[in-house]
């Protein structure tokens, strides 16, 4: 079992960065006249911009491997440098703070001298030359883009909610890599796709911390945390908490907003929702509950146009045509985002053409077939069906049953992770 390092000192002197430089701009707030204000609010912007790099407590999008706990765990070189930039820039804040209150205190209403602008502005700007583009690009350099939005730091940075193998030995960027060559050799097409292979990785390893957290931390049961057995039970809060921490998307929440069952569903679902248009093609940008009625809508037409003819005339006109004959397709596609859908022959995933023979159809009943279902909507129903049976080989990746630990050896074992 490897030691584990403590990085609460270097987490804690950021807090007290962060708390500085918040009463830092309180105080210039508070002491200077109204054209003073102006002059160091410019000053201060700048500087202000440069925050979110170096804000430990609000960690930057990123998988599990780039967070700042498992990096200053794991480099003692980075764990230097972090607790010296860390030591400049609560110096180089304290020093504009001791000439911010020594003018007040000379004079509670400073005149607009262009001098003292100039000197706390040049204070401000030693701050940024000196302590942040450092750390900003230190950080910029470790820092890995992905389509999904960070957990809370307190869960991120937590010793137990790493993936880890039997060892002990944390092994979530072997785990990314593994997931990453699992996933092209079940959709061998998928690398000429880069954008969907990254999001199907990062959907895995987000999987996994889930289900990491779940059942290590909440101490849930494997189909509590598969069926979502809780989900529509209000987390308990603390008598004393004014925030908590949402178990499903890691962010921290205002209890006030989130009391009653009503409001906490509806977060839930939000949690659950939380992606675009499932068109690839759609230059929409809005997330899935805006989007939701474009979405629908789309689909709606989709299938109805491809329904084939209907039994009276009536239906048949306020169905699926316009008043003069033209499909509600043709009418509407000026005023929706989604293009119209182009069904391929072979699978985006594999590059395979599906065989009805081998694809068993995924259908809720079997009425679900319509009475004249037409090549179309056929060759849709295939399709997809296709498409399902990979997701279903992917999705287990998540969890650690699905691996047998007799049939695996050891490095395979490293990069599964053991529990």
């Amino acid at each position: 079992m490897e030691s584990v390092i403590s990085t609460t000192p270097i987490l804690d002197q950021a807090v007290r960065c962060v708390q500085s430089y918040n009463f830092l701009i309180a105080t210039a707030q508070g002491l200077a006249s109204s054209e003073l204000q102006r002059n160091i609010q410019e000053g201060l912007e700048q500087f202000l911009t440069h925050m979110p790099e170096f804000r430990i407590m609000i960690n930057p999008v990123g998988p599990p491997h780039t967070s700042w706990d498992y990096i200053l765990r794991n480099n003692l070189s980075q764990r230097s440098e972090m607790a010296m930039v860390l030591m400049e820039l609560q110096c180089e804040i304290d020093q504009v703070t001791l000439a911010l209150r020594q003018a007040g205190q000379q004079d509670p209403e400073p005149p607009s001298d262009p001098r003292l602008v100039d000197e706390w502005t040049e204070n401000l700007r030693s701050v940024e030359d000196h302590a942040v583009w450092r750390l900003t690009f230190w950080r910029r350099d470790h820092a890995v883009h992905t389509t999904y939005p960070a957990p809370s730091p307190l869960i991120t940075q937590s010793f137990y909610f790493s993936i880890r193998n039997e060892l002990g030995l944390d092994v979530s960027t072997q785990f990314r890599e593994c997931i990453r060559d699992a996933i092209t050799q079940e959709c061998p097409t998928i690398t000429a796709r880069p954008a969907l292979h990254r999001r199907l990785v990062d959907l895995v390893v987000q999987r996994r911390r889930f289900w990491n957290f779940q059942r290590r931390i909440r101490g849930l049961t494997k189909d509590a945390v598969l069926w979502g057995q809780d989900t529509s039970v209000l987390p308990r809060f603390p008598l004393a908490d004014e925030r908590f921490t949402c178990p499903f998307c890691f962010f921290d929440l205002p209890v006030a907003a989130h009391l009653s069952p009503r409001a906490w569903k509806d977060h839930v679902m939000s949690d659950l929702e939380g992606y675009v248009c499932l068109y690839e093609t759609c230059s929409s940008s809005q997330p899935w509950p805006d989007a939701c009625p474009h979405a629908c809508t789309s689909f709606g037409a989709w299938f109805a146009a491809m329904a084939g003819n209907f039994a009276e005339g009536v239906e048949w006109c306020s169905h699926a045509f316009a008043c003069d004959g033209r499909r509600l397709e043709e009418v509407h596609r000026p005023h929706t985002a989604a293009p119209p859908v182009r069904l391929d022959s072979v699978c985006p995933l594999c590059g395979r053409e599906p065989s009805a023979e081998k694809i068993e159809l995924r259908v809720a009943d079997p009425t679900d077939f319509p009475l004249n279902d037409d090549a179309d909507r056929r060759k849709a129903r295939l399709l997809l069906s296709h498409i399902a049976a990979h997701l279903e080989v992917i999705a287990p990746m998540a969890f650690t049953w699905n691996t047998d630990r007799d049939t695996l050896d050891p490095d395979q074992r490293l990069f599964w992770g053991g529990y």
